[in-house]
């Protein structure tokens, strides 16, 4: 019963936005409160009336002070009031104990070792921010119970934490702690329009005032002079492109990973190279970030659905403009929908 009561209110959370949501009987908290994380350029809500502290990098969100002290001092045991707190952690020093090429399942694995956490219920992929997360359901040392969402961004580990009394408030928190996840939204992004660029699979609306090209919609431009240009875009490119894997040297059965790695190769990405696990539109997949010979930079969401390669892209002239883009691609990736959805 716990499992199917977690499992269901973490997975529908995310389908209405937090404002609508918070009519709903299973909301116990007005989110009406918004903290921006600005070295990283994303923001959430938090409940109305609660308070939040800063201490040693870490990020505590709780209803009373006393509550916020006893967080702060790792000191919270089974009779200490619900909070939830925020940290960032370098990918580098993960990879010194894990390896080069870490994935979020290993980081999972690590961070329950670490945290002495007693998994009771499966683990849950959820995206925030397109971003794949895994979420551990569970008690820790001291037994209290509590959800620990762990997702990768800019080359940071995020760890967003809920932590109750006992595992019946956990359950009766867990469509309101999905609501804070699912608020979870880039800072300022362009504002997108109508227009979609159509895969088979999935649809991805594209900035507003942005031209797709007339003969290959695939192909959508920031500038309408790049249209019939030449030379290589002045502004930003998007792509969209589907092709068999057998053509590039893989099966049927290659994973995503396994693409997106091949095509770092096909794409001769040789510097500031960053790997991302997304989930677009229920679809998993990797985001791909780096320059080719030719200097120009690139961000690459990459996928292999129902057997066969996916890619759409977004092209800049040079680093700057690819780091400003991004907020506004994660938004295209975490507003898309499957093509069953757009029909």
């Amino acid at each position: 019963m716990i499992r199917r009561s977690i499992g269901i209110l973490l997975l529908v959370l995310l389908v209405a936005l937090p404002a609508a949501a918070q009519t709903d009987s299973r909301a116990r908290w007005d989110l009406s409160n918004t903290f921006t994380v600005t070295n990283f350029g994303f923001q959430f809500n938090y409940p109305a009336n609660w308070i939040y502290a800063i201490d040693e990098g870490q990020i505590y969100f709780a209803e009373e002070q006393s509550t916020l002290d006893t967080a702060i001092a790792k000191a919270a045991d089974t009779t200490t009031p619900p909070f939830f707190n925020m940290s960032a952690i370098p990918l580098s020093a993960l990879r010194e104990n894990l390896g080069e090429d870490v994935t979020i399942d290993q980081i999972a694995d690590f961070a329950a070792v670490q945290g002495e956490i007693t998994e009771t219920e499966p683990r849950v992929d959820i995206p925030v921010m397109a971003r794949r997360s895994v979420s551990l359901i569970g008690t820790n040392s001291s037994g209290r119970a509590g959800f620990g969402t762990l997702w990768t961004q800019d080359e940071y580990l995020f760890l967003f934490s809920l932590s109750a009394p006992d595992m019946p408030m956990l359950i009766d928190l867990a469509f309101s702690w999905g609501q804070v996840l699912g608020s979870a939204r880039p800072v300022e992004p362009l504002e997108l329009s109508d227009t979609v660029i159509q895969m088979t699979d999935f649809a991805v609306n594209i900035p507003v005032g942005w031209f797709p090209r007339p003969d290959a919609q695939n192909f959508v431009f920031e500038l309408e002079s790049d249209i019939d240009s030449e030379k290589a875009a002045q502004g930003y490119l998007i792509i969209g492109y589907e092709e068999e894997l057998e053509g590039i040297g893989l099966t049927a059965e290659a994973t995503s990973a396994e693409y997106a790695t091949a095509n770092e190769t096909y794409y001769a990405l040789l510097e500031g190279v960053q790997r991302e696990e997304i989930l677009v539109a229920g679809f998993p997949g990797v985001l791909l970030r780096g320059t080719d010979a030719s200097g120009q930079w690139g961000l690459f969401a990459n996928f292999v659905i129902d057997g066969k390669g996916v890619v759409v892209t977004i092209i800049a002239p040079d680093e700057e403009k690819i780091d400003a883009i991004k907020p506004t691609w994660v938004w295209m990736l975490q507003n898309a929908v499957a093509s069953a959805q757009a029909k």
